[in-house]
């Protein structure tokens, strides 16, 4: 169960897990790693809940406004991720949760994550610049 903050109002939401959601053993592993809330201002959303968003678009290849609506809003999952790659926080949550993979404790049913972003995979596949297929002989009189 996740409880989602709004207008200082706490709403508890129960939602089915994905896939990509982080395991508990997975969530002790990298809560450490985040950064602490402040001691002031508006209190923030649950960051296992913004982390599996940010898991749900990387494993799914989805873009960020097709997230579903039952997880954080895409614009704080983005801006979330951007910090934490941004201060090296990503890596170290890469990591962490892949070393977890490998020793097999409470293995998840997604295949250990990549130390790519969304932004990441995205800008890789697009300047490549080589093309996915070869291309196919020409059959014609000339060849």
């Amino acid at each position: 169960m996740s409880v989602l903050m709004g207008h200082a109002v706490a709403v508890a939401v129960e939602r089915e897990a994905y896939p990509s959601d982080l395991s508990d053993a997975e969530w002790q592993l990298i809560e450490p790693l985040l950064p602490k809330q402040g001691r002031m201002g508006r209190p923030r959303q649950d960051l296992r809940e913004v982390l599996n968003g940010i898991f749900y678009v990387v494993d799914n290849g989805a873009k960020w406004r097709a997230m579903p609506h039952d997880l954080p809003p895409w614009e704080t999952c983005y801006r979330w991720m951007r910090r934490l790659e941004d201060e090296g926080t990503w890596q170290k949550l890469v990591d962490e949760v892949r070393v977890l993979d490998r020793m097999g404790k409470d293995a998840p049913s997604r295949p250990a994550c990549s130390s790519s972003t969304p932004r990441a995979s995205a800008a890789a596949k697009a300047g490549t610049g080589v093309p996915t297929t070869r291309a196919r002989r020409s059959t014609g009189a000339s060849g």
